[in-house]
């Protein structure tokens, strides 16, 4: 597992333990396939989310704040291949729900905030 910076690789232990987890899982599954799993950005401070709020890129909470004394949400640089972003999406996606009662909801997605990456999760109080 790369981290983009510092930061990350010292948030990393103010993440959730099941979200450590599921981290671990996509770096796994990434090495076994020649690909380099990096983490962007994990825990976000109030000020941080608030402007990203402002700016209109992410909502007003967020699980990348801190909930219930952990990072609930992480970051990780999109895939090489459009087929390696979805088998890892897919991989995770069967083996880890965010929530049981909202199975719309998923562990991982791809989307783009302020850039193109994936987005793990789990919800806050699990």
């Amino acid at each position: 597992m790369i981290h983009k910076n510092k930061r990350t690789e010292v948030e990393w232990w103010d993440l959730h333990p099941r979200l450590r987890l599921i981290l671990s899982d996509a770096d796994l599954w990434c090495y076994l396939r020649g690909a380099e799993f990096t983490i962007t950005g994990l825990v976000r401070n109030d000020l941080e989310q608030w402007a990203l709020w402002k700016q209109g890129i992410s909502a007003e909470k967020s699980v990348h704040q801190v909930w219930s004394g952990w990072g609930c949400g992480a970051d990780a640089r999109s895939l090489k291949t459009v087929e390696l972003n979805q088998q890892l999406l897919d991989h995770i996606n069967a083996r880890y729900t965010y929530d049981l009662g909202r199975k719309d909801l998923k562990t991982v997605i791809r989307h783009m905030g302020t850039a193109d990456h994936l987005h793990f999760q789990v919800r806050p109080g699990s």
